[in-house]
């Protein structure tokens, strides 16, 4: 119900004129009046107070009340009528289902790094992007996941040299990407400008794929990404696409070339091969090395082409961190200068940086945070939490991995996404508080109070009870965010913002905790009033068993 389109259409107004107010004692919703007051030469609340008696005459159960107040015109919404309107539906319903019918989306998200841990803040990607693709997949967009994995460049050459200095090929296939990752930390630590140099020759024997350096990568590759989809099994992501950049060796000169043949590059001082975009304030690209070594950009470019060849997207996202914002520009850039149809289609979906309380993470320092070591942690602390509960169901091990992964996955999503976040174990795993936890909780409570209603066995020819009228208004705010979901859902959706959904449901969770604690829901004395009740209860159990896992929180039955 969109309750502000009722009061524009009632006020005879465009529906953008119409503002929520603040302090809700003064109302609901408002109409400034300025405006109107400077084109007729009067007073703002002289308009408002003529208006206000034109509409006196109208009829709307809708508005209860209509004031004026210090130039604005404010109205009232029936909250008792709003709140039967509600519950009259028993079940949430999703309006925007067919938004995207007919439309691709390609969301490239994840892209592991590989032959590195993935530490927490890489799951931020991840996380964001799966929680796009599913708040997308809601509105009815044919969604590609993405999976573009890093499995190219300078850090490549780094590990190759680490292996043949320091290591051996048997050791990495024993020991897998534990041995990897030290000896690419013991690269980064003993680094000199020699080395550097080593580790170049290796990164372009690899895209030439001779040598020996090219044999010891594809051993590292090959056991980099089973790790990796051993993790995406682990927290239950899966991927359409998992070609890497790699994949792109052999059509990087032609890329180069359609970019010669539009004069769009040129030789640098350096002998690297550029695009100047220093014209639209995106400085310098370099789409090929001066040693004749590529690049991400180029990779990038191949990339998208490839894309819209194969899935014909509608839209292109990018879910990668805040820092790579110029790279992004400059590929969108140079495609607009190639005429391509999807120029216009790709988005940088930015996030900021992940810390620890202890600080910030790198991989080249060895372990820190490892998403693994955290899911452990997070997974032995719900378990604990769970036995003191005492439940009953069997499957505790399933439990506690959805609160496991649930509490991981909201404290990123939680926050808007550009924001630096710091990443505390001890806080997401909490009951208590704006946590995935609390929001399972609150579904399970929902869960609890029909097995109980069922139990009652109220007759289904029990009336209406008229008594709820308090209940109701002063319940507002619940009956308004139920209300609100489908919007919310669709703004997160046109502004890639999860966080939107995130603090929409805990506000939601938090009304109706409030509900439930002021209000005796289950009477056996009243069955009426109870029915009446209930109905509310499950409107809001079906608003949470839509929306939860939008955010990557799965709903459990009882906790």
């Amino acid at each position: 119900m969109n309750l502000k389109k009722i009061v524009a259409d009632f006020a005879e107004i465009d529906e953008s004129k119409v503002l929520l107010v603040p302090n809700k004692e003064l109302g609901d919703f408002c109409v400034p009046c300025f405006e109107f007051a400077k084109k007729a030469g009067k007073s703002p609340n002289e308009i408002a107070e003529e208006w206000k008696e034109y509409l006196f005459q109208k009829e709307n159960h809708m508005i209860s009340e209509i004031r004026v107040v210090n130039g604005y015109l404010n109205f009232f919404i029936n909250k008792t009528l709003f709140a039967k309107q509600i519950i009259a539906k028993e079940s949430f319903d999703f309006d925007f289902s067919e938004t995207g019918k007919g439309k691709t989306v390609c969301i490239d998200y994840c892209s592991a790094n590989l032959a590195k841990y993935l530490h927490i803040g890489h799951m931020s990607t991840t996380f964001i992007g799966e929680s796009l693709r599913r708040i997308y997949s809601a509105m009815g967009f044919n969604v590609i996941r993405i999976n573009y994995l890093g499995d190219y460049g300078t850090p490549f050459g780094k590990m190759v040299v680490a292996v043949q200095l320091w290591g051996s090929v048997e050791e990495i296939i024993k020991k897998g990407v534990d041995e990897i990752q030290s000896l690419y930390v013991k690269f980064n630590q003993n680094e000199t400008e020699e080395l550097l140099e080593r580790a170049r020759f290796a990164s372009k024997q690899i895209e030439n794929q001779t040598g020996e350096e090219y044999e010891i990568y594809r051993t590292i590759i090959k056991i980099s990404i089973q790790e990796c989809k051993r993790i995406m099994d682990l927290i239950e992501i899966d991927f359409d696409d998992w070609r890497g950049e790699s994949y792109y060796n052999n059509r990087l000169e032609s890329a180069l070339d359609e970019l010669r043949y539009h004069n769009i590059s040129q030789i640098g001082e350096n002998g690297s091969e550029i695009v100047d975009l220093n014209s639209v304030n995106k400085g310098i690209a370099i789409v090929k090395r001066s040693d004749g070594g590529s690049v991400y950009l180029t990779r990038d470019i191949c990339a998208v082409q490839d894309r819209f060849d194969l899935y014909s997207f509608d839209e292109m996202l990018y879910v990668v961190a805040v820092q790579q914002k110029l790279h992004f520009e400059q590929l969108k850039q140079i495609c607009t200068m190639l005429e391509k149809p999807y120029a216009n289609r790709l988005k940088h979906i930015s996030f900021g940086m992940f810390s620890t309380p202890e600080g910030k993470i790198a991989s080249r320092k060895g372990k820190q945070a490892l998403f693994v070591d955290i899911f452990a942690q997070a997974l032995e602390k719900a378990k604990n939490i769970l036995e003191l509960k005492n439940l009953t169901y069997e499957d505790k091990e399933k439990v506690a991995k959805k609160v496991a992964l649930g509490a991981i996955a909201y404290s990123i999503l939680r926050i808007e996404r550009n924001k630096d976040k710091i990443f505390d174990l001890e806080t997401a795993i909490n009951f208590d508080g704006e946590t995935a936890p609390y929001l399972q909780y609150t579904y399970a409570r929902t869960c609890s109070l029909i097995r109980k209603f069922e139990e009652l066995n109220v007759a289904d020819g029990a009336g209406s009870d008229n008594d709820l009228d308090a209940v109701f208004t002063e319940n507002y705010a619940l009956f308004e965010k139920i209300n609100n979901l489908s919007e919310v859902i669709k703004e997160a959706q046109a502004s890639c913002e999860p966080s939107i959904i995130s603090h929409h449901i805990m506000g939601l969770a938090q009304d109706f905790n409030s509900f439930y604690t002021n209000v005796k829901i289950l009477d056996a004395n009243n069955p009426e009033r109870t029915k009446d009740l209930m109905k509310v209860v499950k409107l809001v159990h079906s608003a949470l068993a839509f929306a939860m896992p939008l955010v990557l929180v799965e709903p459990i039955q009882e906790m």
